[in-house]
């Protein structure tokens, strides 16, 4: 069960949990972060950021909600 904090989280961004867009792969994730921070961005920014932050990321891995709010807060930062 999810925080009200964390479903605010969500919510900011605009996701959805009652129609989530999951499971999310990696190979996705520059698409998802443009659908919702409308900033294009390729996977070698995506690799950078996972390398700064210390975050896991491959294109065949599945991203988790809480890690969706960490790379969305990522682009919106970034925007």
């Amino acid at each position: 069960m999810l925080l009200k904090k964390d479903q605010e989280r969500f919510a900011q961004f605009g996701i959805d949990l009652e129609e989530p867009d999951f499971p999310l792969s990696g190979r996705e994730l520059p698409n998802f972060i443009y659908d919702r921070t409308k900033r294009k961005i390729s996977l070698r920014t995506v690799y950078r950021w996972a390398e700064k932050h210390s975050i896991p990321f491959s294109v065949s891995r599945i991203i988790s909600p809480q890690e969706l709010i960490k790379w969305l807060e990522l682009g919106n930062a970034a925007s």
